[in-house]
């Protein structure tokens, strides 16, 4: 592998002065999820972190011996990804006696630090101690799903027709006559009521049935809906990471976006196996270049963020904007073994001088990323509710996977546990099971068939987007 375009010693020792011989309270969805931070502190010289979550997660946890875990369940238990973070949010904002109890006797002296999840937007301190990780005031509005198209323009790319209207059924059967093309179209709701992703308020309107639905969802829950044209192709997104000198701008992601019967979309992961044709790969890098700079100009953005778009016949056009630390990151990130990336997300939100420049960090990340391929492939479902994590070893027989008999060579293991919303099922593939340039999605779908006949947990059938280009 080529040597990053950057010293990875030079930037751990400035990341480690942040948190050296400092007690720090990591808080995040899932316990599973913090392990690697965990480590990560350690390593950094840390004292043993205190470590909130709402459930175990799928994965291993943080050993007694590295962090104190405290599992402490929501108020109410979410049905969806996004309640899930709306409700981590208020969690945050409003932290329950129990929990202020705990930081105040890990931390009597107020010395400590938090290390929070990027999809949370607070100010510089909470409890009074010093926050790292959460988004700055300002920068989270602009992931409202109808505020897009103003960046896009703003920063000059190419965008579908689109129009916003308010949540009313008139408006919204109007701008779906105007916009179909045939296809149908597709309609993604506001964030009236906090952050949403994972699909939940984004809607495929082909029938009138289809649209009652989507009338019905957003006049309960948004104030304004953007409407555009179904795009047909490979659901794909661009990242970047604003630094102080500039924009580092990473390679394609896959997005594992999936169909269903229905009128809804599945999100299960991402994957950088694909590679888009070369002219459209620089044009998606173009786009993130200039969106970058723009946010970097208009609200201070620092760290990382996305541009979730599609790859249709007539070339890749965007379809929102995600400026936080996008899952793609982290898939990017697994080619440098133990690049500390989401430390960096921290430090650059934070205002913290961390030594890199983006060129030698957008080198040494895109350089890694195109030799080593990655895939993280998941799915959260509210319908299963299990008590414990199981593990199968799966083969690929017809399309469809299936549990391996003795003997047989997996593919890859699924896995299965609690999460907060109700459950997480995840593929983890075996090496030498994917080609450069294949596509990760029909797999996607099979791990949902398995799950749904193995553990009950109602995704219902989907199918892979085409690629048309």
């Amino acid at each position: 592998m080529p040597a990053p375009g950057f010293d990875v010693a030079a930037l751990d020792e400035r990341l480690a002065t942040v948190v050296r011989g400092r007690r720090v309270i990591v808080m995040s969805a899932v316990a599973a999820a913090t392990t690697e931070s965990v480590t990560q502190l350690l390593r950094y010289g840390a004292l043993r972190p205190l470590v909130f979550a709402h459930a175990a997660g799928l994965g291993p946890v943080p050993s007694a011996q590295d962090a104190e875990v405290v599992l402490h369940p929501l108020p109410e238990r979410p049905t969806t990804m996004s309640a899930e973070l709306r409700a981590h949010n208020a969690f945050v904002a409003d932290l329950p006696p129990s929990v202020v109890n705990a930081v105040e006797v890990y931390d009597p002296d107020g010395s400590a630090m938090w290390w929070l999840m990027s999809i949370v937007d607070i100010a510089e301190t909470l409890l009074e101690r010093q926050v790292l990780g959460a988004r700055r005031p300002g920068w989270g509005s602009l992931e409202d799903k109808t505020l897009g198209d103003a960046v896009f323009d703003a920063a000059g790319i190419r965008r579908p027709t689109t129009l916003v209207v308010p949540a009313h059924a008139t408006a919204l059967r109007a701008a779906e006559r105007d916009l179909d093309s045939g296809a149908g179209t597709v309609w993604s709701g506001d964030a009236r009521e906090g952050v949403n992703g994972g699909g939940e308020y984004v809607r495929w309107v082909r029938t009138t049935d289809a649209a009652t639905r989507a009338i019905e969802l957003f006049e309960a829950h948004c104030d304004r809906v953007r409407v555009s044209p179904f795009l047909d192709g490979v659901p794909c997104s661009i990242h970047g990471i604003v630094l102080p000198d500039g924009v580092a701008v990473l390679r394609p992601v896959e997005l594992l976006v999936l169909r269903r019967a229905d009128d809804r979309f599945v999100y299960a992961g991402m994957s950088t196996w694909w590679d888009p044709p070369p002219a459209d790969r620089d044009e998606m890098r173009r786009a993130a270049r200039a969106v970058g700079d723009y946010l970097a100009e208009s609200v201070g953005f620092r760290g990382g963020f996305s541009l979730d778009g599609v790859l249709t016949a007539a070339g890749w056009l965007p379809t929102e904007l995600n400026p936080r630390f996008a899952g793609g990151l982290t898939t990017i990130a697994r080619a440098l073994d133990g690049f500390p990336l989401q430390f960096l997300q921290a430090a650059l939100a934070a205002g913290i001088d961390t030594g890199l420049r983006a060129s030698g960090l957008e080198q040494g990340l895109l350089a890694a990323a195109d030799e080593r391929r990655n895939m993280v492939m998941h799915s959260l479902g509210a319908t299963a509710r299990p008590k414990a994590q199981r593990t199968e070893d799966v083969v690929l027989q017809g399309g469809s996977l299936r549990r391996a008999f003795p003997g047989e060579l997996p593919i890859g293991t699924v896995e299965f546990g609690p999460a907060a919303v109700g459950a997480m099922v995840r593929f983890q593939p075996a090496d030498a099971t994917m080609t450069v340039g294949e596509r990760a999605a029909p797999r996607a779908c099979a791990m949902l068939a398995f799950a749904d006949r193995e553990y009950a947990t109602g995704f219902g059938s989907c199918l892979p987007a085409p690629a048309v280009r």
